[in-house]
């Protein structure tokens, strides 16, 4: 065997190999070409991925100026009680517990949880509407990494009705 047929011989192995690997390259391309059209479209996967990059930003500022005054008590108390007019409020009557730690078991994730109550002499402090809707708002209202999760409210009024006619179908707050 001579040079000139080894090189016929390896050309035309070559030769479907190269065609193979250039319509492999060519699919590629054109699966690269679909998938950038998806992300850059409106509401596609590129805006996503800014808004939530934005979100997670924005908490991690959050998180700092948190830290930088005091952490979840001093936060809690000057929202809550910047949030009621006239002393109706005082840093006394507040209870807030220390943050704890909640985990799901397949996430990585940990959220943080504080037990916040209104306690006045050892018994449930009644509170207004206008007061409960003026401290959730102002507690979410100025950090995303706060989030209300449950909220248990009860009836002062309810509460003492006695015996088993049902409440009045108008209570006041």
């Amino acid at each position: 065997m001579d040079l000139y047929k080894l090189i016929i011989l390896i050309s035309i192995v070559a030769i479907p190999g190269a065609g193979a690997w250039a319509y492999l390259e060519d699919t590629w391309l054109d699966e690269a070409k679909q998938a950038q059209q998806k992300a850059i479209r409106p509401n596609g996967q590129l805006e996503k991925i800014g808004l939530l990059e934005k979100q997670i930003e924005e908490i991690k500022t959050n998180m700092n100026r948190n830290a930088s005054v005091g952490g979840h008590l001093l936060y809690f108390e000057n929202r809550i009680t910047g949030s009621v007019r006239g002393g109706e409020l005082k840093d006394t009557d507040i209870q807030i517990s220390d943050e704890q730690a909640r985990q799901k078991s397949k996430e990585r994730a940990v959220d943080y949880e504080v037990s916040i109550k209104f306690e006045r002499g050892g018994k449930p402090l009644p509170l207004t509407r206008e007061v409960i809707h003026a401290i959730l708002f102002n507690c979410e209202a100025f950090a995303k990494t706060w989030k209300l999760r449950t909220i248990r409210l009860s009836n002062v009024e309810a509460d003492k009705a006695s015996g088993k006619s049902p409440p009045p179908k108008t209570v006041s707050d």
